[in-house]
């Protein structure tokens, strides 16, 4: 595990891996919920969207990606970037990523 990050409200865990996935699990449980594929390497940063309900990550592929937290679909792929994503961040209204 690379990173990882609490949702804002707690019940949930992310976690970013080796294994160039990104997973949501029950903070209660430690019940995987979602297994996030579509990375094709290592998942470096990721936040929770100040509402719980998306996910976005970063990668060694150069490709940030949006997610449900929900569902777990993508969203979002955010590509074009010259070097790894290593970090990101919503913005508090939660309308964007950066």
């Amino acid at each position: 595990v690379l990173c990882l990050a609490f949702s804002p409200s707690g019940d949930k865990l992310a976690t970013g891996s080796c294994d160039d996935t990104a997973r949501i699990w029950s903070a209660q449980t430690g019940e995987q919920q979602h297994a996030l594929c579509g990375h094709t390497d290592f998942v470096l940063c990721l936040a929770f969207s100040p509402a719980g309900d998306r996910l976005a990550t970063g990668s060694e592929d150069k490709v940030a990606r949006i997610w449900n937290a929900k569902t777990g679909e993508q969203q979002h792929a955010l590509c074009g970037h010259d070097d790894f994503v290593r970090c990101l961040v919503f913005s508090p209204a939660g309308d964007k990523v950066a």
